[in-house]
């Protein structure tokens, strides 16, 4: 009840002429009023107490935010924690996996390389290999024809020394072609010395040297008509 309402009690009880209208009495609240004060001083209480708890939880929510700013700053924060967890997670997989990718492409160009050695040291030796041979090949095809040319310088020598009369004949012969040929003066020079070089062409020289051949195999046969005469003491150009 409000203190209008009281001050307007005593008025009214004045005018009815009763002892509880008399000014300066103070009469004892009822159970409506009793109630009724009691609700105010809860809603009051309440309103007070909420307001507490109001300005406490901001304080903590302030607090509490400051304090994660300040984690995620020291990246020490619960969520920044784990969300850094599986961010490290993902990235040691992907480096891994780079990893291993790069091992791989590593290992398949080295093999490439040594492929290529490989081939470039067989193509080097073959091709080596070949220039030898070749050469080889060379020496001794000019090692035979040497040979073969000196037992046939052998033979020649041991025809014109064991053949002094064949050789005579067949001089003969050669001379006698010659003259059928050739004019010869009416005078002939004297010519004199240990040796005669006598320039033959290659025709001549091979048809000496098959005649030779078949006269060294042959016991007694006349040298052919086509051969030329070699003496004792005269060397070929």
């Amino acid at each position: 009840m409000s203190l209008s309402s009281r001050n307007q009690t005593p008025d009214m009880d004045v005018a009815d002429g009763t002892e509880e209208n008399l000014p300066g009495i103070i009469q004892p609240e009822s159970k409506k009023e009793k109630l009724h004060r009691e609700i105010l001083e809860r809603i009051t209480r309440l309103n007070e107490e909420f307001e507490l708890r109001k300005s406490k939880l901001f304080r903590e929510k302030s607090d509490g935010l400051s304090r994660e700013l300040k984690q995620i700053y020291h990246e020490t924060h619960p969520e920044f924690k784990a969300s850094l967890e599986e961010l490290v997670s993902q990235r040691d997989e992907s480096l891994y996996a780079t990893k291993l990718y790069r091992e791989y492409l590593t290992t398949h160009v080295e093999r490439i390389y040594e492929a290529e050695v490989q081939k470039a040291e067989e193509e080097y030796e073959r091709e080596k290999q070949g220039i030898k041979e070749k050469l080889l090949a060379t020496i001794e095809e000019k090692k035979s024809k040497l040979k073969e040319d000196k037992d046939s310088s052998q033979i020649i020598n041991e025809y014109a020394i064991e053949s002094p009369s064949r050789s005579h004949s067949t001089r003969k012969l050669r001379k006698r072609n010659m003259e059928h040929t050739e004019v010869k003066p009416t005078k002939r020079r004297n010519l004199s010395g240990p040796a005669i070089s006598i320039a033959l062409k290659e025709e001549e020289i091979r048809e000496d040297m098959t005649m030779l051949r078949g006269e060294s195999s042959s016991s007694d046969d006349e040298p052919s008509h086509k051969a030329h005469d070699i003496p004792h003491g005269q060397s070929l150009h």
